[in-house]
């Protein structure tokens, strides 16, 4: 049995089942459901490493879920596990969606060609896990596999329904033959439409992932990576890949250039204050210093006047002049000039007793 499809190789089997399962039916299995919408991602975020996952998840065109998982042998212990997966996915996809209107769950188990009966649901009273069977014994796996290989071989195309028996028809073996796989992998090297090729070999590879051996399995993988549709969807995931690498340098330098013109804004406007801010202390400075020096400009100037005044009366005095005169001539009080000539005395007095 194999350990699962590397991660790698997921990419491009999943894009390819992606593609080719829209708008397809599970009818020629004998499943009555609606047309497929979308293949949806079967490793919910949710699911614990000892958990099971469902080998496909998918959301059909009424907007239901349908879980698809592949099984060799039957158990409730099975239906239970499912169960729990379809409350994870209808948690994932439903919930906040729904609007208030219950939505449809299909629980499908596949059975490969050893198991003829299996129970179809696991009764816990309050919950019930009901699910859909497809028992591939019931499948007439020899004469599917003569008629595909008549029309493989003869280049006529393949209706979906085709397409579909050709990747379920390993898994009607009742032995479980590694032979039947190898034999539907060489038959479907052979078809002619490209991407009919290519999607019958990814979904091969996904319903046998189970029971198909590994080393085997690797190669056949290994031969769809170099196929030209294979290295188409490689091309467009690089593309992809490349446009998104480049939205968010564009994203990023938008987001620098809005910084730093924020910045240069932010520094020209405090600049701005800053000179604005020098410019006003500066002329209350000069105002102040020019007001100051008037100021004192003009006290001096009143001392000067002052001092030339008294020494005028000063002269006068000695002259001879009358109070009345001097009063006139410098503007100087009687009192003033008074004060003046008893200093005079008092220094002339005092130079005669010498």
């Amino acid at each position: 049995m194999a350990d699962g499809i590397a991660y790698q190789n997921k990419d491009i089997l999943f894009k390819v089942l992606c593609d080719e399962y829209k708008s397809k039916t599970f009818k020629v299995y004998g499943l009555d459901l609606p047309p497929i919408k979308e293949m949806l991602p079967a490793d919910l975020p949710m699911i614990t490493a000892d958990e099971q996952r469902c080998d496909n998840l998918f959301l059909l065109e009424d907007g239901s879920l349908m879980i698809i998982d592949y099984k060799s042998s039957s158990s409730l212990g099975d239906i239970f596990q499912l169960g729990a997966y379809g409350f994870r996915a209808a948690d994932a996809y439903f919930t906040g969606k729904a609007g208030g209107v219950q939505r449809r769950l299909n629980l499908v188990v596949i059975y490969t060609g050893n198991v003829e009966s299996a129970p179809d649901q696991y009764d816990m009273d309050s919950i019930v896990i009901k699910v859909k069977q497809v028992f591939l014994s019931k499948f007439d796996g020899d004469a599917i596999y003569e008629d595909l290989k008549l029309k493989v071989t003869a280049g006529e195309p393949l209706t979906d329904e085709d397409v579909m028996r050709f990747i379920i028809l390993p898994l009607t073996d009742k032995k479980g033959s590694p032979a039947r796989v190898r034999e539907m992998m060489e038959l479907a090297k052979k078809v002619k439409a490209d991407r009919q090729q290519i999607f019958i070999i990814a979904g091969l590879l996904t319903a046998t992932d189970k029971f198909i051996d590994r080393e085997y399995a690797d190669k056949v993988r290994e031969w769809l990576k170099m196929t030209k549709v294979a290295r188409l969807y490689e091309e467009e995931k690089i593309e992809a890949l490349t446009k998104v690498a480049k939205l968010y340098e564009e994203e990023k330098l938008e987001a620098l250039t809005k910084v730093s013109k924020l910045y240069e804004e932010d520094k020209l406007e405090a600049l701005t204050k800053a000179s604005k801010l020098y410019e006003e202390e500066k002329l209350e400075a000069l105002t102040k210093a020019s007001k100051l020096y008037e100021e004192e400009k003009l006290e001096a100037v009143i001392n000067t006047e002052a001092q030339t005044r008294r020494q005028v009366a000063q002269n006068l005095l000695k002259g001879g002049a009358g109070i009345l005169l001097i009063m006139k001539a410098t503007g100087l009080t009687r009192k003033e000039i008074e004060s003046m000539g008893d200093d005079a005395n008092r220094v002339s007095n005092g130079t005669q007793a010498l």
